[in-house]
């Protein structure tokens, strides 16, 4: 009787080895949890410094676009000014508009001008943007998966913005077609008083 366990006693046994397997356990899912805890300070010190990096790009680019609408709007004003100088200072009626179309090349040219500066600051900004998230993905998953996809991306984006600065050449060169239309009419005119005489 002394070789077997009472009945309590393999009682007390079990349950005492059942609670010291749940600790254990506990325990294990703990130590993991600490890991992983831990581990995720790494990605918070990239997202971080990433988010800064991506405040400085677009405060820059923020205050070169303010500068250029600052230029845009003291070259506008200006332009007025020089429309209103040559209407005051015109002889007559042929004067004034002889006067307003010698200044509408400037005017075309500051525009174009100001377009162009626009685009490459919305291209730079782009260019900085992709390597920013190009960096981030490659710091938090240790590769860049996703580079096709944002090569993609970006070729589209480049795409787009030489549209727009073919766009921006052309238009110096188109004449308004209100100003066909107009002559049209008056060599009609002319056509007609001819043959009337």
């Amino acid at each position: 009787m002394s070789n077997q366990e009472s009945p309590v006693n393999q009682v007390t046994r079990q349950y005492r080895e059942a609670g010291q397997m749940a600790v254990d356990r506990v325990r294990d899912a703990l130590d993991t949890s600490a890991e992983w805890v831990d581990g995720g300070k790494q990605p918070i010190k990239v997202l971080t410094e990433k988010t800064l990096k991506l405040n400085r790009i677009t405060h820059n680019s923020a205050a070169r676009l303010v500068r250029i609408q600052s230029e845009f709007v003291e070259g506008s004003v200006g332009g007025a000014a020089q429309r209103l100088q040559a209407l005051a200072s015109a002889r007559d009626i042929r004067h004034m508009v002889d006067g307003q179309v010698q200044l509408m090349p400037a005017t075309r040219e500051r525009v174009v001008a100001d377009a162009r500066k626009t685009l490459d600051v919305i291209g730079d900004t782009r260019d900085d943007l992709t390597a920013l998230i190009r960096e981030t993905l490659a710091e938090l998953r240790g590769s860049d998966p996703i580079s096709e996809a944002a090569d993609g991306i970006a070729e589209g984006a480049e795409k787009v913005a030489k549209k727009a600065r073919k766009t921006a050449r052309k238009s110096p060169a188109r004449k308004s077609p209100a100003k066909k239309t107009s002559r049209k009419k008056t060599s009609k005119k002319t056509t007609r008083r001819k043959k009337t005489s």
